[in-house]
C-alpha cells in the first residue's frame, strides 16, 4: 500500500492524533520567545495558533495564544526561529526571531494576511479526520495532462483512489520503488490487471514529474482552524520534526514507558527514534535476517508491548515477529512457524499485556477497511495462544464468516492447559464507523 504518512513526526499534548506528550518535558534549553497576536486591526486575539520553526534542527513547534493575545514559550533550544501566527481565517507573514541564551525574545505579531486555503490534493475539509477509505465519498481526483494520466486512471484505480499519489512528493527512486512495489502485490487484488513493464516506465515518468519532492507543496495553514481555540484545545502543545530523508514514509507511532517516541520508516527498513527531551532523532536498523532482503521487506507499525518492549511484524522475505527492548534497545527475532501461509502484513497489531502479540493476515478477505485483533478467553479469564486470520466481512449479508486460527509460536503465548475456549474476534470497520465482533469455539489440545 501507498503510505500516507508524511515526513513529519508530530509529539502533540491535548490534541489527537499523535503521541500525547503531557508527561514529557524537554531538557532544560535556554531559549525562550514572548509576544501578543494582533489581528489586522490591532486587537489581540486568544486562541490563534503560534508556529515557531527552526530549519537548521528541523523542528516546529506549535502553541496557542492566550488571554489578550499573549503567548509564551520557553526551554527552546537557542538559534534562529521565525514565527507565524494563524487564527480566525487569516495569518501572520513568517518573522525571523534569534533566541540566545541571554535573554527571552520578544515578538508581536499581525494577522495581515488571508489564511492558507485547503492544500491543493488534500482532499479532507478541517476538522475532519479521515482516513484513505473514505475518499470512495468524492468526486475523482482530476489528474495532470500525461502519457501516465490514461495508464493511471485505468490500472491505479483497481487498488487504490487516485487521490493517494496525488497527495504524495517523492524523489524519482522513491516513485520506482514505490511502482515495482505495487507490481509485487497486484495479485493479491482478485482480478487485477498488471502494469507492463513499458506501462510502469510511463507511470513512473509521470508521477516523478507532477509530484517529486521539488514540486511545490501545499501551506500546510490551510489544515488549520479557522476559528480561535477554546477550552482544552486552547492548551494544545505540538512539536513537529521533520526526518531528513523525505522519503522515509514514516508509518505509524508508539511511545515507550519514558515517552521517547518510536516510528516505522517504512522506505528505509530502519526503526526512527525521537527523544522529546533532547529533541534528537537517531536509526536502528533491524537484526540481519536469513533471506536476501527485496522490494517488499520492511518492518510493519511499531506496537506498544508489555514493559519496555515494542512489536513490529516484518514484512517480505523474513518473515518474522520482531521484539524491540527500547530501554536497552535489543531486539528478539520470532519467526513465523512454516504451517503459517498467509502475508504478514504488520498494518494492524496489537499486544496483549501480557506479552501476546496478535497480527493480522488478509489472504482472502473483504476488508473494507477492516481491523481487527483476536484474544481467545477461557473460564477464568485467562488468554489462549491463537491468531486471527482471514477474517470476511460478506458486504452483502454484513455478516463476519470465513475465520481460521493458528497457534502462535510457543515463545509469544501464555502456557495455558488444554480445554475449550471462545474466541473472540473484535473488528474495526473504518469504512462504516462501526465495531463487530465475531466468536468460534477453540480447543486447546492437551499436550
Amino acid at each position: 500500500m501507498l503510505s500516507h504518512r508524511s515526513r513529519i513526526l508530530a509529539l502533540v499534548a491535548a490534541v489527537l492524533p499523535f503521541v500525547g506528550v503531557h508527561a514529557v518535558q524537554a531538557a532544560d534549553f535556554a531559549g525562550s520567545v514572548q509576544g501578543v497576536v494582533k489581528s489586522a486591526s490591532g486587537e489581540a486575539l486568544a486562541g490563534a495558533y503560534v508556529k515557531l520553526t527552526n530549519p537548521e534542527k528541523r523542528l516546529t513547534f506549535m502553541i496557542i495564544s492566550q488571554a489578550q493575545g499573549r503567548y509564551t514559550m520557553n526551554n527552546l533550544p537557542p538559534g534562529n526561529y521565525t514565527v507565524q501566527a494563524i487564527g480566525n481565517g487569516f495569518q501572520s507573514k513568517p518573522t525571523p526571531v534569534a533566541l540566545t541564551a541571554e535573554a527571552p525574545a520578544t515578538l508581536d505579531v499581525s494577522l495581515t494576511d488571508k489564511q492558507a486555503e485547503v492544500p491543493n490534493g488534500w482532499v479532507r475539509s478541517p476538522g475532519r479526520v479521515a482516513g484513505n477509505e473514505l475518499d470512495a465519498e468524492l468526486p475523482p481526483a482530476v489528474l495532470p495532462d500525461g502519457d501516465g494520466k490514461a495508464i493511471m486512471e485505468a490500472k491505479c484505480t483497481q487498488c487504490h483512489f487516485l487521490y493517494r499519489p496525488t497527495q504524495m512528493r517523492w524523489t524519482h527512486d522513491n516513485w520506482v520503488q514505490k511502482i515495482a512495489w505495487m507490481r509485487e502485490r497486484i495479485h493479491e487484488k482478485p482480478g487485477a490487471i498488471d502494469l507492463t513493464d513499458q506501462e510502469e516506465k510511463i507511470v513512473v515518468e509521470y508521477l516523478a514529474k507532477n509530484f517529486s519532492d521539488k514540486a511545490p507543496k501545499a501551506d500546510p495553514n490551510g489544515r488549520l482552524s479557522r476559528t480561535p481555540l477554546q477550552g482544552a484545545a486552547a492548551r494544545y502543545i505540538a512539536v513537529d520534526f521533520a526526518v531528513p530523508n523525505p522519503d522515509s514514509a514514516l508509518h505509524d507511532i508508539t511511545v515507550d514507558p519514558r515517552g521517547v517516541a518510536w516510528v516505522n520508516e517504512l522506505n528505509l527498513y530502519k526503526l526512527g527514534r525521537f527523544d522529546p527531551k533532547t529533541y534528537e532523532f537517531t536509526q536502528i536498523d533491524p537484526p540481519p535476517g536469513p533471506r536476501k532482503l527485496g522490494i517488499l521487506n520492511h518492518m510493519g507499525a511499531p506496537a506498544r508491548g508489555a514493559g519496555d518492549s515494542i512489536w513490529m511484524a516484518e514484512v517480505g522475505a523474513n518473515r518474522r515477529w520482531l521484539q524491540f527492548d527500547t530501554k536497552n534497545q535489543e531486539f528478539s527475532v520470532y519467526p513465523a512457524p512454516p504451517e503459517f501461509k498467509g502475508q504478514l502484513s504488520g498494518n494492524t497489531m496489537r499486544v496483549d499485556p501480557n506479552g501476546i502479540a496478535f497480527d493480522e493476515a488478509p489472504e482472502g478477505a473483504h476488508r473494507a477497511g477492516l481491523e481487527f485483533a483476536a484474544i481467545a478467553y477461557g473460564a477464568d479469564g485467562n488468554r489462549a495462544n491463537y491468531l486471527a486470520r482471514g477474517v470476511e466481512l460478506n458486504l452483502k449479508t454484513e455478516q463476519y464468516e470465513r475465520l481460521t486460527a493458528v497457534r502462535i509460536p510457543a515463545v509469544l503465548a501464555l502456557d495455558l492447559p488444554a480445554g475449550k475456549f471462545a474466541l473472540r474476534i473484535v473488528v474495526a470497520e473504518r469504512a462504516a464507523s462501526r465495531a463487530g465482533s465475531l466468536e468460534i469455539p477453540v480447543t486447546i489440545p492437551a499436550k
